[in-house]
């Protein structure tokens, strides 16, 4: 069988809208992780974290991680837990965000068991109010 040129064309026309049609779908199936679902609010008040990121780095040394066993212990030291107000912890999953976690500090030590976070790389944020400024660190760390 011989074929001509149009005929060549069509095929190869129809094999591209088959192959882009496959591409589109496979496109709108994939989930979308975006840092923070509020971003545009975030980055409006971008200069207030800033700051607060100036003043969680100055404070950095009040503050350990530690993997022991199977479990992560985030302290903060006595002293300077006393003067905080509210704390919150998030350890913080770049690949799925279906697999952050939400914890709030009650004492000067948090005990995170390993079971509930998975082996790999965390962005760890920890934002404090004491005497009414607050502050933000970010800590990355690898969970083995």
């Amino acid at each position: 069988m011989k074929m001509n040129w149009g005929t060549g064309l069509a095929i190869w026309l129809i094999i591209f809208v088959i192959a882009i049609m496959t591409f589109v779908t496979f496109a709108f199936n994939q989930d979308v992780n975006l840092v923070n679902k509020e971003y545009y609010q975030k980055g409006v008040n971008y200069d207030n974290i800033r700051i607060e990121r100036e003043r969680g780095k100055a404070d950095k040394q009040h503050f350990t991680i530690n993997q022991e066993g199977e479990n992560v212990l985030l302290t903060f030291d006595k002293d300077y837990f006393a003067s905080i107000k509210v704390s919150d912890v998030q350890f913080y999953r770049p690949s799925d965000r279906r697999e952050d976690l939400h914890l709030q500090f009650e004492t000067n030590t948090l005990l995170v068991p390993k079971s509930k976070l998975i082996k790999g790389r965390y962005s760890l944020n920890i934002s404090w109010e004491k005497d009414g400024e607050k502050y933000l660190l970010e800590e990355y760390f690898f969970l083995k």
